[in-house]
């Protein structure tokens, strides 16, 4: 008789047990389906990441180039205008020669007249 309560107490607890199993099973498989579904989602957002950031880098070197081009046009538009500048001084300069020239030809010919054709080109 001892040993049949015996077998009855180890029979309630190992019913007990897989009882307690089945519940702890389904809680496992529950977590083990989030856990796949999280890495999942991970995984995704991981390459979206990648993608962004290859496409932050393409719009960073852009940028970089148009500034680039932007500061090269920026410094020939200075040289242009540096270049402008001089010429329109040298013209000036040019004009102003002509007509030192001219005027100096002018007095030696006025002084040809008045001294009879006796001044001399020095």
């Amino acid at each position: 008789m001892k040993a049949l309560k015996w077998m009855a107490v180890v029979s309630v607890v190992a019913v007990s047990g897989l009882m307690g199993c089945d519940a702890s099973k389904a809680e496992l498989d529950s977590t083990k389906a989030q856990l796949t579904t999280v890495t999942t989602e991970r995984d995704q957002l991981k390459t979206q990441l990648q993608s962004q950031t290859a496409q932050i880098q393409t719009l960073q070197q852009q940028v970089a180039d148009a500034t680039a081009k932007s500061s090269a046009a920026a410094t020939q538009q200075q040289a242009d205008a540096a270049k402008a500048e001089a010429d329109k001084t040298a013209a000036v300069g040019a004009k102003k020669h002509a007509v030192t020239v001219k005027k100096t030809e002018q007095k030696v010919e006025a002084t040809k007249k008045t001294t009879g054709g006796a001044a001399t080109d020095r």
